[in-house]
Formats: structure tokens, sequence, C-alpha cells
């Protein structure tokens, strides 16, 4: 919802829409070939209406990119277990979220809006961002390593963040 951000790529575009997605001109949603919501869904007050609006309006050959955090990661439930569920300027708990995933809901929001997941991927917690020793020492950029090699063989409960493509069915014999 950045204007400086809209107006600085507006001029990449054939044509632009700058606004709120609720409010995306169905012209816009339907020429569309690939969609991503990077971080977006847990945003938006009914993220399954507005994922459903936007499927609802595709052809089968459009292929959608979305990622959302994931609530059930191990520092989460640790917070939750110390009775603890307080906000953030970034990450999880970020202020600005008004709904949260685990792999499950996720999923579930996915094949309720009608699309099939082709691929799945984890992130590991970006920890060279939580503290340079992870980006800046050997053994922090191998720590990270570990850690991320972990979090895609442990999701649910390591996994940062959830990073699925998905498509529509091919034909209509094809269950998402």
């Amino acid at each position: 919802m950045n204007p400086d951000w809209g107006n600085a790529a507006e001029p990449y575009y054939h044509e632009f829409f700058h606004g709120k997605i609720e409010e995306a001109p169905e012209k816009i949603i339907r020429q569309a070939d690939f969609i991503i919501f990077a971080d977006i869904l847990e945003h938006l007050p009914d993220p399954e209406t507005i994922l459903r609006k936007i499927v609802r309006n595709q052809t089968s050959g459009v292929l959608f990119a979305i990622s959302v955090p994931n609530i059930a990661h191990l520092y989460m439930r640790w917070q939750l277990l110390l009775g603890k569920f307080e906000y953030t300027e970034v990450g999880i708990m970020d202020r600005t979220h008004l709904r949260f995933f685990t792999r499950k809901t996720f999923e579930q929001m996915l094949a309720t809006c009608g699309l099939i997941i082709i691929e799945k991927q984890t992130t590991p917690i970006p920890l060279d961002l939580v503290n340079p020793f992870f980006s800046n020492f050997n053994i922090g950029r191998l720590i990270h390593k570990m850690y991320a090699t972990l979090s895609m063989k442990w999701p649910t409960m390591l996994g940062y963040q959830f990073v699925y493509l998905c498509r529509l069915p091919v034909d209509e014999g094809e269950k998402p």
C-alpha cells in the first residue's frame, strides 16, 4: 500500500492497479498468468474469500505462488506455553497480521479455494537477519544451514514460513 512503490513500478507494466486486493478490478485479475501472494493473506480479514475470488477468475494455466508464516513454529509454541501472545514489528507475530496459519489450515484453505499444491517449501527463521553472527562467521553460517535442513525435515515445528506453488485443476475430475 506504499504509493511510492506503486508509482515506481507502474511504468514497467501495460496495466497497473494500485490499491487493496479486495478492490482489484476483475479485468486485471483475469489477465494474470502467474499470481503471487507473498506474505499477503495473513494481513487480510477474510483471506479465503479473496483467494477464492481470484481463483474463480482464472483459467487452468495460471500458477499461484503463496507464502504464509507458520504460527505453529516451535518459538511460538514456547511463547504460548509461557502465556505470551505478544505482537511485534516484524515476523510471525507482526502486529498487522489478522490471520494465522498452521500448515494444516493453510493447505485446507488452498483446497477449499480449488487449488492443487504442486510444490511445498519451508523456510527457516532468517537467523542472519536476527543476528549478524549467522552471516558473518563460518560457525554462524553452519548453524543457519543446519537449522534450515532441520526445518525442511520438520516443517510444522521448525518451519518459519510455508511457500507453496499451486495451480487450478486441469480437468473437472481432478480434485484439489
